[in-house]
């Protein structure tokens, strides 16, 4: 296995924030849905997202994203493309080249996500303040996203979850919602 130093590391990693550097109230938090949207071209969204994605950047904020986030789209990256492969007419065999392929997709997604955000962290602050948002909506996932929103400032959490939207509309907001904010 080959040895990395922690500078070779850093370099490899990409944007990314520590916890005692967080002042990021130009930032736009994804969530997972939106992710999937934009790399699978899910519901059509895909052109949208690049759009909001450009408007974002134009006014001087920052897309962001969770390490969880990640952890998820890496997973259900994978899975989504067996689906959509066996929803095709197509005779299906899944063998292990096919899954590989699959995985060095999932691979190649983790890296477009560093390219268009900065990574923040979700630690034990953002686990308090999603185990006390149970009373409202007692999803932890989304919690967790909330709690980071809150304690990096995030202008807003761009979502596709319609419980999530219900629930906290003063910060969260469709992808199209979120473009029309951002339009230059």
């Amino acid at each position: 296995m080959k040895q990395c130093s922690m500078s070779t590391m850093l370099l490899v990693m990409g944007r990314f924030v520590m916890s005692d550097q967080i002042n990021l109230t130009n930032t736009v938090l994804f969530d997972t849905n939106v992710w999937l949207d934009y790399f699978l071209n899910r519901n059509d969204m895909s052109q949208t997202i690049v759009e909001l994605i450009a408007e974002i950047d134009a006014s001087g904020c920052t897309v962001a994203t969770t390490v969880s986030i990640k952890k998820d789209v890496f997973y259900l990256v994978p899975r989504e493309l067996q689906r959509i492969a066996s929803a095709s007419n197509e005779p299906l065999s899944f063998n292990t080249t096919q899954t590989s392929a699959y995985t060095e997709i999932a691979w190649a997604v983790l890296e477009q996500m560093d390219n268009l955000s900065t990574i923040v962290p979700l630690n034990l602050r953002e686990d308090f303040f999603a185990r006390h948002l149970r009373a409202q909506h007692a999803d932890y996932e989304d919690d967790a996203l909330l709690a980071t929103a809150r304690s990096i400032g995030a202008q807003c959490v761009v979502t596709s979850d319609k419980k999530l939207l219900e629930c906290f509309s003063d910060i969260c907001c469709t992808p199209h919602a979120a473009l029309n904010r951002y339009k230059s």
